[in-house]
C-alpha cells in the first residue's frame, strides 16, 4: 500500500527534491505554516484544514461568516482565506477590522505575523499599519471605532474579526467598500 504524503510531513521540496526548511515568518520566527526550499525557492503551506475549514475554504459566496468556540480554528481558518485571497489575486486589497487596533494585534495580527513568509513582503509601514506583498497586493489593519474611517477604501476583502465586537454599521460601510474589480472573476 502506497502511503500518502501529509503536508506537514514534507521533509524535501516538490520541485527540486532539497531538504525544506521552515520559513521565516515575518515576525522573525519560524513560520507556524510554511517550509522552504533554500535551494529553489519554493513555499509550501502545510496547513492541512479540518473538513469544516476546507468547506468554508471552497465557498464563494460574497459574505462569509465562521463561528464557533473557543479553540475551534476560526483564526486560523480566516487567516487562511487570507492567504489564498493576497497569493492568488495579483493586486488584492484586503482589510483587516477590528474592534480596536489593540484588539487585531493581540490576536490576528499576532498568528499571521507567525505563520506568513517574511519574503513574500516588499514593505511594512508600522505606522499606517499596512502591508504591501512582492505580488503588488496589500493588507490593512484597520480599527472599526469610526465605521466614517472606512469611506475612501477601495477593497477585494475585508475581514471583520470578532464581528459581534463591532457596530453593525461598519458591516454597512464595508458592504460598498468591496468593490475592487481585481477579485471579480
Amino acid at each position: 500500500p502506497h502511503r500518502i504524503q501529509v503536508l506537514e510531513d514534507l521533509t524535501n521540496c516538490p520541485r527540486c527534491n532539497k531538504p525544506l526548511m521552515w520559513a521565516p515568518a515575518i515576525d522573525g520566527t519560524p513560520s507556524d505554516s510554511f517550509k522552504e526550499c533554500p535551494q529553489c525557492g519554493t513555499l509550501v503551506n502545510t496547513f492541512r484544514p479540518t473538513t469544516y475549514q476546507a468547506e468554508y475554504l471552497r465557498r464563494t459566496e460574497r459574505y462569509k461568516a465562521s463561528a464557533g468556540g473557543y479553540g475551534t480554528g476560526k483564526s486560523r481558518l480566516i487567516i487562511e482565506d487570507v492567504i489564498k485571497h493576497v497569493l492568488l489575486i495579483q493586486g488584492a486589497r484586503v482589510a483587516i477590522l477590528g474592534r480596536s487596533y489593540t484588539a487585531l494585534q493581540g490576536t490576528f495580527i499576532k498568528e499571521f505575523y507567525g505563520m506568513f513568509p517574511a519574503r513574500l513582503v516588499r514593505t511594512k509601514n508600522e505606522s499606517k499599519h499596512e502591508l504591501t506583498l512582492t505580488n503588488g497586493s496589500e493588507i490593512i489593519f484597520r480599527s472599526l471605532d469610526d465605521p466614517t474611517k472606512l469611506k475612501s477604501m477601495n477593497l477585494t476583502m475585508a475581514v471583520m474579526v470578532e464581528a459581534s465586537d463591532t457596530p453593525y454599521s461598519g458591516f454597512t460601510m464595508l458592504q460598498s467598500r468591496i468593490r475592487n474589480v481585481a477579485a471579480m472573476i
